[in-house]
């Protein structure tokens, strides 16, 4: 790693709040793609593509229950935790309910980027439908980073509940947090509508009742001891149901997730292996 790479992830290290993990992680990553060379840009890629993804998923921007992963919950009759339905059982109910859109379509640029997996029919209901249909005006925005990024006091923010945050120590929080004006990406931006959605959807209020089947490392030994005896709540909250996964769905909000998410990692792949000879970044027009 040469000299001036080192020192320019140096300035992005100073003592990165667990808060900022993963917007820190996709600002680190971009700059060793751009910068770096051989194994390392290698490295940094597959990161990148992973920390876009990360960046989208909203449970990934909260501490709330170690991310969801602390609540367990049942979706489709099976149990799982809160943090699974939205790292998978949502988009998987989506691809195995699609019924149309499993034959190529004339368009070529949707059907040469397929692989023949069987989310295609997932993919291009959500390009066809998606960017080329609801969100055809506002899908070029999104790749657009703030012309002087506007730091982002978060507790200015009355939308956002404490429980949310990872820490419960609110003095990290104080410092506005701001993404690098000479980086490719703004994860800080792209984040900030997350935990407003964990606030209104993801957590659905049911949740915050006492004792929402939480389960520590002592209650899962006492269990393990005691038997479901052992817990005073055997039932998990199901989530397949109109009020939530059929919101979720008829709402499009994971589709726009995932949409998002694409647009935005080509933009920031065009700029590195493509960028704009002016310097500006183009709008991406499909």
């Amino acid at each position: 790693m040469n000299a001036r790479l080192s020192t320019r992830i140096a300035s992005h290290s100073q003592s990165p709040t667990a808060l900022r993990e993963p917007e820190w992680r996709l600002a680190i990553h971009t700059l060793i793609l751009a910068e770096g060379s051989g194994q390392g840009q290698d490295y940094a890629l597959r990161f990148l593509v992973h920390y876009v993804g990360d960046v989208h998923q909203p449970l990934h921007l909260t501490g709330r229950e170690r991310g969801g992963n602390g609540i367990k919950v049942r979706f489709e009759h099976r149990i799982s935790s809160l943090h699974s339905v939205w790292d998978g059982g949502l988009i998987t109910k989506s691809i195995r309910e699609m019924t149309n859109y499993t034959h190529p379509l004339p368009d070529k640029r949707i059907e040469t980027a397929l692989r023949g997996t069987i989310y295609d029919p997932y993919v291009r209901f959500i390009v066809k439908e998606g960017l080329l249909g609801w969100w055809k005006n506002e899908y070029p925005s999104w790749s657009m980073c703030p012309t002087e990024s506007a730091s982002s006091p978060i507790l200015a923010q009355p939308h956002i509940s404490q429980k949310f945050f990872r820490s419960s120590n609110t003095t990290e929080f104080t410092t506005p947090i701001s993404d690098d004006p000479d980086l490719p990406v703004c994860p800080y931006h792209w984040a900030a509508p997350m935990h407003k959605l964990n606030c209104d959807i993801v957590f659905p209020p049911e949740l915050d009742t006492p004792n929402p089947n939480r389960h520590t490392w002592l209650t899962n030994a006492a269990r393990g001891l005691m038997g479901w005896a052992f817990n005073s709540r055997p039932e998990y909250l199901e989530l397949n149901t109109p009020q939530y996964a059929g919101y979720i769905k008829n709402h499009k909000i994971m589709e726009k997730q995932l949409a998002q998410a694409g647009v935005r990692l080509a933009a920031v792949l065009n700029d590195i292996f493509d960028p704009p000879t002016d310097g500006v970044r183009e709008e991406l027009i499909w």
